[in-house]
């Protein structure tokens, strides 16, 4: 009697079924085609982050050997002692000697021990080297026609690089060095850096003066 009418009845809108909230997951070929994407996207990034992370090795040894060039070569003047600043490539090392005369065994160099920064290694990725400057480079001074008066710079003698920990033990007159004057000059030479990455980076000292310059190495 109180009911609704069947004819009413027929329009009551039905009860909204229970929606399900189950999510669903990625399939095999889904999973694979971003496992493909990734490892593309690997191949193309990482080596050039290796690359810049072996540049910036390279940079990195660049300015510890300016940063010590320096160091030694105010030493040099203030002292008024020769100063050399060996490279060691094999073990990766470099150290500030400066000369002394011992009593019986004549002129030795000895480390410099009492400042801080005269010692130091670069990385194992990257190779230091020293070379002669081209014929044609401006040197900055004047070339000496006299072969019995040498100049500073005519000093200096490439030989097999030592071991830089021997240099307080040995008279150090052997290795590969570049020596400070006290009166500023300093051997002539290039320092050459270079990368497993590829990247060359030339120092270029003003024998003069004692300046360094940094750029690119040309390989040609």
């Amino acid at each position: 009697m109180f009911g609704p009418s069947p004819e009413h009845s027929e329009s009551l809108p039905a009860a909204n079924p229970v929606r399900s909230n189950q999510s669903h997951g990625f399939t095999l070929i889904e999973l694979m085609v971003v496992i493909v994407i990734l490892g593309i996207m690997a191949g193309m990034i990482l080596p050039e982050m290796m690359g810049t992370f072996s540049d910036s090795k390279i940079r990195a040894a660049a300015r510890k050997i300016i940063y010590t060039s320096g160091l030694a070569q105010s030493q040099a003047v203030s002292s008024r002692t020769p100063h050399r600043l060996n490279l060691d490539d094999a073990n990766h090392q470099f150290a500030v000697t400066r000369k002394m005369m011992d009593p019986q065994r004549g002129e030795i160099w000895v480390p410099v021990t009492e400042f801080s920064g005269m010692t130091g290694s670069w990385a194992d990725e990257v190779s230091v080297t020293l070379r002669d400057p081209a014929p044609d480079q401006e040197s900055g001074v004047e070339q000496n026609t006299n072969p019995a008066q040498p100049t500073p710079m005519d000093s200096f003698l490439i030989q097999p690089p030592t071991d830089v920990s021997m240099l307080a033990s040995t008279n150090s007159t052997t290795g590969t060095f570049i020596e400070f004057q006290p009166e500023g000059s300093v051997t002539l030479k290039e320092i050459v850096l270079q990368s497993e990455s590829g990247l060359g980076l030339l120092i270029e000292i003003l024998p003069a003066t004692g300046r360094m310059s940094v750029g690119p190495l040309d390989k040609d």
